[in-house]
């Protein structure tokens, strides 16, 4: 009689810390859309009722006509794009960047040897596809990404560079953590302690460290702690290396999609007055 492997806990999954943290940014911006898009209306009917009245906004009136109504549409895209960031607390921010950082440098480790992290789908056509020991440590990186645990070999530790055997301690951390075995987890996480302290100062230490956090994150998040702190800690090892992915991937994105409403708005009132106007 063959015996199933025990399921693994989802929560023990670290993607969990990006749920964690997106839930609470959607709550915000749920909030905050709306401040912003009521301080734009408040603008506007103030424009329209006493632009002509108030001697500091008279110049309004010496304008082209469309120009008022497409500089609102901006600033409402700009206000309602950036009205999250004003709204959140800054150590839920620095959670996010700090798990963006994770996020991109996955992907472009990925891309450098040439593909993408597989699917789900995908997982055993890749791993048919990628069967020699020289695959061994991404192999463990599909199988504990899709959670996989049972079947996830992880190398063992040899004469590799720093930085490899880190990766390999990590994701030994990986599967014992979501095993539930956390005594196992517990001498992981010492021994990436150690090969830390190993690492010469730079980008690839300051990598590693943040990678400490997570793992702590997401023990403190299973256990009921403050799982942000860690992040916190992890954004500020970070350092310079995690600038602009705010901007990038937080506030641009925002500014696209909300400036393709404001877009909409204008055109649909720009239709409007040249078919009253033609009227």
């Amino acid at each position: 009689m063959t015996t199933e492997p025990a399921a693994v806990d989802p929560r023990r999954n670290p993607v969990v810390l990006s749920w964690a943290v997106g839930e609470e940014i959607a709550r915000v911006e749920r909030l905050s859309v709306r401040v912003g898009i009521a301080l734009v209306a408040g603008g506007a009917i103030i424009l329209a009722l006493l632009g002509s009245a108030l001697p500091a906004l008279r110049f309004v009136t010496t304008l082209a006509w469309w120009l008022p109504p497409a500089l609102l549409t901006l600033t409402a895209a700009i206000l309602v794009a950036s009205m999250p960031l004003v709204a959140l607390p800054r150590r839920v921010v620095d959670a996010w960047i700090a798990l963006a950082w994770f996020a991109a440098t996955g992907r472009k480790g990925w891309l450098e040897r040439g593909g993408r992290f597989p699917e789900a789908h995908e997982v055993d056509a890749w791993l048919a596809a990628h069967p020699g020991p020289e695959e061994a440590l991404r192999r463990a990186e599909v199988l504990i990404g899709h959670g996989r645990i049972a079947e996830a070999e992880v190398p063992e530790e040899s004469e590799v560079a720093p930085e490899e055997r880190f990766l390999r301690a990590q994701m030994a951390w990986s599967v014992a953590f979501a095993r539930g075995d956390d005594a196992s987890a517990t001498v992981a996480r010492a021994r990436l302690g150690e090969l830390l302290d190993e690492m010469p100062a730079g980008p690839a230490r300051a990598g590693a460290s943040a990678a400490i956090r997570l793992t702590d994150a997401l023990r403190d998040y299973v256990w009921g702690g403050d799982w942000i702190a860690p992040l916190v800690d992890a954004r500020r090892d970070l350092g310079s290396l995690a600038d602009g992915l705010l901007l990038r991937h937080f506030v641009a994105p925002r500014l696209v999609f909300y400036g393709r409403i404001s877009l909409g708005v204008f055109l649909v009132a720009l239709l409007v007055n040249v078919v009253l106007g033609g009227a």
